[in-house]
């Protein structure tokens, strides 16, 4: 599902510039070789990952099941570094839990205390300096997806 979130002609030219951030970053879970994958069990890991990826130089970056991990200010300036990460054009594409199911499944005391709405979500991609793209869910309405353009 977060492979369709990236729209055709983007997934033609990706390979070497998408950069994976997530629980399980580099897994193949896109369907894509990833150049760069990091694991983002903290705020620091992952800005660290980004911030060592030179500017303009990523098609997209994706961030699977990993944003519930940041507080909000943390996931703005996260958004802010990806934003410096990709080239023109470049997309970011963001899956998570609805708050909802964290809830109902107790994942807060999984490490992932800070659920997110897409509300949220779409404002520290706006503050990040992102184009809306689109947002919905899937999976009964369990996973909630946004992506967005430089």
């Amino acid at each position: 599902m977060a492979r369709d979130l990236i729209p055709p002609a983007v997934r033609a030219r990706l390979g070497a510039r998408l950069f994976d951030v997530g629980d399980r970053a580099g897994n193949g879970s896109l369907g894509f070789p990833t150049r760069q994958a990091t694991p983002a069990r903290s705020f620091t890991e992952a800005f660290t990952s980004l911030s060592d990826v030179r500017g303009g130089s990523q098609d997209a970056v994706v961030f699977i099941d990993c944003i519930e991990r940041f507080p909000y200010l943390e996931l703005r300036v996260l958004f802010s570094r990806t934003f410096k990460a990709l080239g023109p054009g470049g997309y970011v594409v963001i899956v998570w839990t609805a708050p909802w199911w964290a809830r109902l499944r107790g994942a807060g005391g999984k490490g992932r205390h800070n659920t997110r709405t897409k509300r949220e979500v779409l404002a520290c991609l706006k503050a990040g300096g992102f184009r809306y793209g689109g947002a919905g869910s899937f999976r009964m309405g369990t996973k909630l997806w946004a992506w967005a353009t430089k």
